[in-house]
């Protein structure tokens, strides 16, 4: 897994590295050990999963403190434009947005830190994002 840094503090972008062989293929997702040495914080507690028309918007969501969370979001089927916007007022990238194309077929996810909204807009014909 490569991790990469976005325009938004904390939020990050991770390329998967999926395998494939005669069978199909296999992509793992979250490594606990892994997120917490590349600085992810994600205590998994609710897994969701939305599957969407072309042109659909979802988001932007975002919970309050104390109930804020992070999030993983990964495309596992069609093509979607994710979006992150920084809400945590004293934050460096306060106001700022990460905006990332995440697809079955690019095999990549992005980690969305507490105090963010997130949100996306479906382009491709359906998509299903976890």
């Amino acid at each position: 897994m490569d991790v990469r840094t976005t325009a938004v503090d904390g939020c990050r972008e991770l390329q998967l590295d999926p395998a494939a062989d005669r069978r199909g293929s296999f992509l793992k997702l979250f490594q606990a050990s892994r997120f917490v040495a590349d600085g992810c914080a994600l205590d998994v507690r609710e897994v969701f999963v939305s599957r969407s028309h072309r042109n659909v918007v979802r988001g932007l969501h975002f919970q309050a403190p104390p109930a804020d969370v992070a999030k993983l979001v990964c495309c596992l089927d069609g093509a979607v434009l994710d979006a992150v916007v920084d809400l945590r007022v004293g934050s460096p990238t306060y106001g700022r947005h990460a905006l990332r194309e995440l697809s079955a077929a690019a095999a990549n996810a992005v980690y969305v830190p507490e105090g963010c909204a997130h949100g996306f807009l479906v382009t491709s014909p359906e998509a299903l994002v976890l």
